[in-house]
């Protein structure tokens, strides 16, 4: 099987994301390979969100998790109210069906990697609903 490299410098190579923000940038860095892309997709991106701003709301139909590299990211969840703050060092899980805002006071810079094909939007397709009252952000602290 191929192995795949991308250097540290690629992190300062994101495109803005219009339809997520203004200051909302994100980069698709792997994905499965097309042979195999039904079978099990998994994406990797780099996510982001430069400058006091907020994400537009966007709506998984898929689970996502991430690690922030730099700076810090609030998560907001549209269904069940739930707001954390993550910072260098923190991972998340965003479940499947959900409805996310992003945020920050400064910027965040997060490494991702979702259950998705590549080169595929949040909007292209409704998501399963999540069983009421889950808590639908997952954090995890660095120790």
């Amino acid at each position: 099987m191929p192995f795949d490299y991308k250097p540290e410098t690629d992190s300062f190579k994101i495109s803005n994301s219009p339809v997520a923000g203004p200051d909302v940038y994100c980069n698709e860095i792997f994905g499965t390979m097309a042979s195999q892309v039904d079978k099990s997709p998994l994406t990797s991106s780099l996510f982001l969100l430069d400058g006091a701003s907020t994400s537009a709301p966007l709506k998984y139909t898929y689970d996502e998790t991430g690690v922030v590299l730099q700076g810090n990211l609030t998560i907001k969840d549209a269904e069940t109210g739930v707001v954390k703050t993550v910072t260098e060092g923190d991972t998340f899980f965003i479940h499947r069906g959900s409805t996310i805002t992003f945020s920050t006071t400064s910027y965040g810079l997060s490494f991702q990697a979702a259950s998705r094909k590549p080169n595929t939007s949040e909007s292209d397709s409704a998501g399963e609903e999540t069983p009421s009252g889950r808590t639908n952000v997952v954090v995890r602290s660095s120790l």
